[in-house]
């Protein structure tokens, strides 16, 4: 950047980036005139601030631009004649000032002619405010924040805006908000009533701290500029706490998504796990697809690039996946729960969140499939559709095109030796030198064994996949590990992508199940569940509202034992897609009963050791101490109010500092600051009637 440039960036400082501005100042370091020259702009900007702004009619504001262009041209002719760098110094700073004479001998005129407008309106820097949209061409209109405070966003967050009429609603990085407003011609806004939901996002690092600031921003602004599809608003100051970008609306027609089926490739530029398949089908205001491990429906609702998924709802038949393929699930429905926009392009659908993720489909294979389902095998599979059972065959189906077959491998060989005693059999059925390929299939290892070339013609290009079984089956009174899918080499791998194991988990009883009952921390999906101590969960309702309060009351007991009778639903909102309905309900153990506090009504406390509790005495979060105390816990810092929640959904052990405080409520800690500690001695169950929970 030349010296000239240098100048011309000093009379808008106060707009320029972090960067920028950082620039600038390395030069002034090593430029005194410049620095004289930044002294001299901060001191009219002074002046100037004490005097209100004005609003000058659009001749004026023509007028104004003009001058300023003319100014700035005046001073690239006089470097571009310089000789020597002294001219250029002195002629640069000549044309500079000329320009600042043209700003206030303007904004004098202006205050005399339109005296109409005195409320200030912090134009920057001494520069005119921006011209400004009326409030009506806001509304509908949505944007991306870009600065926060003049600072980039923390990498890999997302906030938005979303403007109506007089309210808005947008994400601010782990929360959904929303808020009213009030915009007037002159550029005032008034923030009222941010509301915002209560969850938690560990990561980024950070996040919940600038969604703290973001949120305070909102609250705290009280003016407004649009220009170039940027939207800023303003402090009290003057200064610019928040820069947004426009999101331009796409032209989509919901109606092109009727009829078509999508299978996802991207999500956030990450493919799925593998052997994995994530699907979304769209009808007449309906959807279908699979989560990777189940399928599952719902509605959607469209306009424009508008979408949202308002209701999904599991399939009742649940496979047995692993830990990492249900975790995939769980966030692929989540996902589709944040979805808002959609773009519908060149054989490529792309679903947009509120939480700047994008999901990238491609159009699902052709739609003559169906589910084919054996449960005396346990599994599920797509195949094509005219394909049926082919006589003379236990366990065999196919059609003109192709075969597959079932059948089972004992559990007590590994699965390398299992495959040993299929490819080194006398008859060679896969040829002297077949391959075999390590898979992962649900979770589970597998293998396929590809024939060689030189397989003989009765086998029919036969392959075969070897896959453990999650649990041992049984069979026809056997047990088996491995489930062994045979298939001509044409469709193995077709069918071995859309392999799924059966849960033997139905609708149906409960007769004395044993276990825990849960509050889940505040960013759950669920507010609670039912641990049985073989190890599923369940989501948990009482059948009557005696029962439902006893729950409530026993899950903010952590380490109480019950046995629950009722029975099982499946196909439900709930966690993993079922829910016991308690009809009856026995406490066999739980924890002490909380120790009255008997000490001071206000103290400060230094590094309490103990644990963070999802609810305790009136329902809130608490602090559970090591001695049994249990007090209601709350935050003053953004830092503290971060570790509370992270130390409530991990279950860690923490110390706190504070201040313990009466109120008429009870007592309450308010923490200031939060560790994570190292393994505590809690208090142990133990068999006690007395449920009540005390504070004091």
């Amino acid at each position: 950047m030349n010296h000239a440039q240098y100048e011309e960036r000093l009379a808008v400082y106060r707009d320029l980036t972090p960067a920028e501005r950082e620039e600038v100042d390395r030069h002034l370091q090593a430029c005194p005139q410049c620095a004289a020259l930044r002294e001299a702009y901060r001191s009219i900007e002074e002046q100037l601030a004490v005097h209100p702004a004005i609003a000058p009619d659009e001749r004026l504001q023509a007028g104004f631009y003009a001058a300023v262009a003319q100014a700035r041209e005046q001073d690239r002719r006089l470097v571009r004649q310089a000789g020597v760098w002294r001219t250029v110094l002195a002629l640069g700073n000549a044309a500079a000032w000329a320009g600042v004479a043209a700003v206030v001998a303007l904004l004098v005129l202006s205050l005399a002619i339109t005296w109409r407008s005195a409320v200030r309106r912090g134009w920057p820097g001494g520069m005119p405010t921006t011209p400004l949209a009326p409030a009506t061409d806001l509304v509908g209109t949505e944007w991306v924040l870009t600065a926060l405070n003049g600072a980039p966003l923390r990498e890999g967050t997302y906030i938005t805006l979303n403007l109506d009429h007089g309210e808005a609603n947008g994400f601010a990085g782990c929360n959904r908000y929303s808020l009213h407003y009030e915009l007037s011609g002159d550029g005032k806004l008034s923030v009222q009533t941010v509301s915002i939901t209560e969850a938690l996002c560990a990561q980024p690092e950070g996040v919940m701290a600038q969604e703290l600031a973001y949120i305070e921003a909102l609250r705290s602004a009280t003016s407004y500029r649009v220009l170039d599809g940027r939207l800023d608003l303003l402090d009290a100051a003057g200064n610019t706490i928040l820069s947004f970008q426009r999101r331009e609306p796409a032209a989509m027609d919901p109606a092109d998504l009727a009829g078509t089926a999508w299978q996802l490739v991207s999500w956030n530029g990450r493919p799925p796990l593998e052997g994995s398949r994530l699907t979304i089908a769209f009808g007449e205001g309906e959807i279908s697809g699979e989560a990777g491990c189940r399928g599952f429906t719902g509605l959607y609702e469209a306009s424009g690039d508008h979408i949202r998924f308002p209701m999904l709802r599991m399939s009742e038949t649940e496979p047995a996946c692993s830990e990492e393929l249900l975790w995939q699930e769980e966030e692929y429905t989540t996902c589709l729960g944040w979805v808002t926009h959609f773009r519908l392009d060149d054989g490529q659908l792309e679903l947009l969140t509120e939480r700047g993720e994008t999901l990238v489909y491609a159009p699902a294979p052709p739609a003559d499939h169906r589910t084919f389902t054996d449960p005396a095998f346990g599994v599920s599979l797509e195949i094509p559709a005219g394909w049926g059972p082919i006589e003379g065959y236990d366990a065999r189906y196919g059609g003109p095109e192709g075969y597959f077959d079932l059948s089972a491998r004992s559990a007590t060989l590994s699965i390398d030796e299992a495959v040993a005693l299929e490819v080194g059999h006398k008859l060679q059925p896969y040829g002297s030198n077949p391959t075999v390929e390590v898979l992962t299939i649900q979770g589970q290892e597998a293998r396929l064994i590809l024939p060689s070339a030189d397989q003989h013609e009765s086998m029919e290009q036969r392959a075969l996949l070897i896959v453990r079984y999650p649990a041992p089956v049984t069979i026809r009174g056997d047990t088996w590990g491995y489930l062994l899918l045979g298939a001509d080499q044409g469709h193995i791998r077709e069918l071995a992508a859309t392999l799924r194991f059966l849960s033997s988990v139905q609708a149906g009883p409960v007769e004395g199940w044993k276990g825990t009952l849960v509050k889940e921390c505040s960013m759950a999906q669920f507010d609670d569940y039912f641990q049985r101590e073989d190890g599923p969960r369940y989501g948990v309702a009482g059948a009557t509202e005696e029962l439902e309060a006893q729950i409530e009351s026993l899950r903010c007991r952590p380490g109480t034992r019950v046995q629950v009778w009722g029975h099982l639903e499946t196909e439900t909102m709930d966690v993993s897609g079922r829910r016991i309905v308690v009809e009856r309900l026995e406490v066999l153990e739980q924890p002490p009963t909380p120790t009255p506090w008997s000490g001071p009504t206000e103290e400060p406390i230094e590094g309490w050791e103990g644990k963070i509790v999802p609810c305790g005495w009136g329902g809130e979060r608490s602090f559970l101490r090591t001695d049994g105390v249990l007090l209601a816990i709350e935050s003053n810092t953004a830092e503290a109010h971060e570790a509370l929640y992270i130390a409530e959904c991990e279950g860690y052990p923490v110390r706190i500092w504070g201040i313990l405080k009466h109120e008429a409520a009870g007592l309450r800690i308010v923490a200031d600051r939060v560790e994570r500690a190292e393994a505590v001695a809690m208090p142990t169950p133990t068999a006690t009637p007395d449920l009540g929970l005390r504070s004091q």
